[in-house]
């Protein structure tokens, strides 16, 4: 999906099922979400794979890859961050990395309106803002390629769709 706010993975949630929810996992910067014992053990429950791009990126990548590998899904916000102004930001590596590992379909996921209930550096959100998510079709991975480059100039394309869709209103 697209990153513009802490309340994204929210945002998301009616647009799955209980099955879903059962055979998911999140991937999750480790400095936020297991920086002390409650956050930790809320991840846990939660299903929330630690990244950290930082001084971990190898373990990172190494987990969510084994979590795929395994069948489970994992919802990856690959551009790394929430966009700071936000317009769609380019995709880090990350993701063409996994997913030359583990060749699986992907989901790309459009969202607007999260960064009006809660914007970067804001610390509550506001109520009353309209979301909405656009789930589009998969892109299987004989329609991505093998190289990680390629991998992510897709995925891009993807988004970058699915936004100008958006923005048309379809």
């Amino acid at each position: 999906p697209r990153h513009l706010s802490f309340v994204d993975a929210l945002a998301l949630l009616p647009a799955l099922t209980r099955r879903d929810l059962e055979a998911l996992y999140w991937a999750g910067l480790e400095d936020y979400l297991f920086s002390n014992p409650v956050s930790r053990s809320f991840s846990r429950t939660a299903r929330i794979l630690p990244i950290d791009p930082g001084s971990a990126p190898r373990r990172s990548l190494a987990l969510a890859a084994a979590c795929v590998e395994r069948g489970y899904s994992l919802i990856w916000f690959p551009e790394g961050q929430r966009s700071p102004d936000g317009a769609l930001q380019r995709l880090r590596p990350g993701i063409g990395l996994v997913l030359a590992a583990q060749p699986v379909p992907v989901v790309p996921v459009w969202i607007d309106g999260t960064r009006e209930v809660m914007a970067p550096g804001q610390r509550f959100p506001r109520p009353g803002r309209r979301i909405r998510v656009i789930v589009g079709d998969p892109v299987p991975p004989e329609t991505y390629g093998s190289e990680e480059r390629e991998i992510v100039k897709a995925l891009q394309a993807a988004l970058e769709d699915l936004g100008g869709r958006s923005e048309s209103g379809a």
